[in-house]
């Protein structure tokens, strides 16, 4: 669970560091980034309390 979490969470900044530049950087990196931060990190918790579950 702990290395597959790991792998994902990589892969989203991995994402939204992508996003960012291609976005233009500094002005991308304000609450936008932070928000859509809060909302993935929301996301995987749900997903993880579901495959405990099983």
């Amino acid at each position: 669970m702990d290395e597959m979490h790991r792998i994902l969470t990589r892969i989203r900044i991995a994402k939204l560091q992508s996003e960012v530049r291609a976005k233009g950087g500094n002005e991308a990196q304000g609450v936008p980034v932070r928000r859509k931060r809060a909302l993935s990190a929301s996301s995987t918790g749900k997903k993880q309390s579901i495959l405990g579950r099983k």
